[in-house]
């Protein structure tokens, strides 16, 4: 992010009476995009001058706060070396993307301190915004609040089709959506020991920026909205309550450009909108507000919660200041369809499953989350309608990993237009019941296991999340959600390989691991694990330091246990 002093330079002053309080506005940051193949991410620890003359302890990818926005085309094979250096164990999550179990990055994907995780997978979602975030049980909400998250944005051929704004940072602007306390020591408010939704600021925080300011171009303008905040819902419109058009969702775009004066957007969601302001005149100042008066049926930061004592809370709150400026010469023209989409149908399903949010004691179907359990197991190819079910009163966003589902429909009734695309979270009120239609496909694991649970951060902390394994039964021959006899599972790929190859080991049981690398005539060629490891999956890198051909041995002990794996280098 900009230091804090170009941040002052570059500050811009804007009045705006609120009684007697004035505002100043800053520009708004937009994260820098990070292009592939290969993605180095370094999760770090830093500070953050969020307000003037205060130092707040942060953490961000490749930065202080936040991270670079990744910008995937559909099809390409991605790779990533995500090193952890904040000092705790921790997990990298690809949110809303369609990815192999073992490189999903839940949390079973530990990622220890000093270590280096490396994924990698082709990309076949649909153009849309996505984004990556920590994941590791009990510790996501404190992660995720120093900082740790940032954008994915997928183009593919079809979007690029269409006019649409898409000057990243001039007229296709990223929106991280956050709030946080800053306490007079700089630190941010987090206490999780109370079972509320999440951590609830009394300041919005855009982008790393508190009061942001934007330059806007007299043009069709794209704003591309991430609800990275623990626990606060948010309701989007413009100060002049003009509307304007909602194109995308969590997966990708609407069949069609869909008129809006409001967006709601709860934890984990995302969504793309068009604003048009060619009629405004370059010096016009109006707002992106989230009118939180409005959100009566006891969302957190709504009308219910006006009497917490958190300005915030049931309030109407800018969230960025827009400054019309001269046009570009960008030709966007929204237009009045996208493609069809084609919907999973009912009669197709070969499942249903059906899950209730317990409120009360924060679980799913009364279970609370346990890492040895596999909640749910799903054949591979299968089409399943997910009925879920919200008998409490709070609300709650649920979130599936692994898939893009479609919204059949909520308490018997067509989801509106703007929930007819492809979805990975939705929002459950009070007594809802709603059905999802998804396809399993293109991945099967019969060890790693991909998570559904609730988006508000402390929610799932605390246990409301279960887990579920895709199995090919006729590739694996074992039934699922079986371990081997041994307690371990030890492969690698590519095998045979030049000049590296990853082997990944998954743990049954915690303790100390022992994992060598051997030659035909028995000699140790490398030790490459000599400690105690947590239960779950691992991976790491290997290859010969003198690149010679043959056969290599790979053999790992823990618990008791022994397996040896058989790997070839060829040259």
């Amino acid at each position: 992010m900009q230091s804090g002093l170009l941040r002052k330079i570059l500050a811009v002053l804007l009045i705006s009476v609120f009684g007697q309080s004035q505002t100043v506005y800053k520009p708004l940051w937009i994260p820098p995009q990070l292009f592939g193949p290969e993605y180095n991410l370094t999760m770090q620890n830093g500070t953050s001058e969020l307000i003037d003359g205060l130092q707040t302890p942060t953490s961000g990818y490749n930065g202080n706060y936040l991270g670079p926005t990744l910008v995937f085309q559909r099809g390409e094979m991605v790779s990533f070396n995500v090193t952890n250096l904040i000092g705790d164990t921790t997990t990298t999550h690809w949110h809303g993307m369609h990815v192999p179990a073992i490189y999903d990055g839940g949390p079973h994907t530990m990622i220890l301190p000093g270590e280096t995780w490396s994924p990698f997978y082709k990309v076949l979602n649909d153009a849309s915004t996505m984004w990556y975030h920590p994941h590791l049980h009990g510790r996501t909400e404190a992660h995720v609040h120093r900082g740790l998250a940032g954008m994915i944005i997928i183009k593919d051929s079809a979007e690029a089709t269409y006019k649409l704004p898409r000057e990243y940072g001039v007229d296709d602007i990223p929106i991280f959506l956050q709030d946080r306390t800053i306490l007079p020591n700089g630190e941010f408010q987090f206490d999780p020991s109370d079972r509320s939704a999440g951590e609830m600021g009394d300041k919005l925080v855009i982008n790393g920026v508190i009061n942001p300011l934007h330059e806007t171009p007299a043009q069709q303008v794209r704003f591309r909205f991430v609800n990275a905040s623990s626990a606060r819902i948010y309701n989007i419109g413009l100060s002049d309550n003009r509307s304007f058009f909602q194109i995308g969702s969590d997966g990708g775009l609407l069949e069609q450009p869909e008129p809006v004066t409001r967006v709601p957007i709860s934890s984990g969601e995302r969504a793309e909108i068009v604003i048009d302001f060619t009629s405004d005149m370059v010096g016009d100042t109006l707002y992106l507000v989230s009118y939180a008066s409005e959100l009566v049926r006891n969302e957190p930061g709504g009308a219910g919660s006006s009497g917490s004592g958190n300005p915030l809370d049931g309030t109407d709150s800018n969230v960025l200041a827009l400054k019309i400026v001269a046009p570009t010469a960008a030709d966007n023209q929204l237009p009045p369809q996208f493609a069809e989409i084609d919907e999973l149908q009912e009669a197709d399903a070969d499942t249903i499953r059906d899950f209730f949010l317990v409120s009360a004691n924060l679980t799913i179907n009364g279970q609370p989350f346990n890492h040895h359990v596999i909640n749910e197991r799903v054949r591979l190819g299968n089409t399943e309608i997910w009925t879920v079910a919200n008998p409490g009163d709070m609300p709650h966003p649920f979130h599936i990993h692994d898939v893009q589902f479609y919204i059949l429909d909520r308490n018997g009734m067509q989801p509106k237009a703007t929930e007819r695309g492809k979805k990975d979270t939705v929002l459950l009120y009070g007594g809802d019941i709603v059905r999802l239609i998804m396809e399993f496909k293109d991945y099967s694991d019969a060890f790693t296991t991909y998570m559904y649970h609730c988006h508000f951060l402390r929610h799932e902390d605390l246990g409301m999340m279960a887990q579920f394994v895709v199995y090919d039964s006729v590739l694996t021959g074992i039934e699922p959600g079986t371990v081997p006899n041994t307690g371990i599972l030890l492969e690698n790929y590519p095998n045979p390989f030049n000049p590296e190859t990853t082997i990944r080991f998954v743990l049954d049981k915690p303790g100390h691991t022992l994992l060598e690398i051997y030659n035909v005539a028995g000699q140790r060629v490398k030790t490459l694990v000599n400690g105690f490891r947590f239960a779950g999956d691992h991976t790491l890198k290997w290859g010969p330091e003198n690149s010679a051909s043959g056969i290599y041995f790979a053999r790992i002990q823990n618990n008791g246990a022994v397996k040896t794996l058989k790997m070839m280098m060829i040259r």
